[in-house]
């Protein structure tokens, strides 16, 4: 079973996916927020939307590269 993870905490943003059998990472990609100021919530949400799409096209590609298919 391959089980795909999202982590969205206050400044993360991140997408994993891992062989649930193998006990394997398959992806595990992050992008922090870096506000000089500490955390503008609008800036966060922002921050999340625009590497929500960033990460999700990256794991596409990485799905593609590897012919792995999900599903539902």
């Amino acid at each position: 079973m391959i089980v795909l993870g999202i982590e969205s905490t206050a400044h993360t943003f991140g997408i994993g996916l891992i062989n649930f059998k193998k006990k394997k990472i398959l992806f595990n990609e992050k992008i922090t927020f870096n506000g000089e100021q500490g955390m503008d919530l609008r800036k966060l949400t922002n921050f999340h939307m625009a590497n929500f799409e960033k990460l999700l096209i990256e794991l596409k590609k990485f799905l593609k590269k590897k012919k792995i298919i999900l599903t539902s």
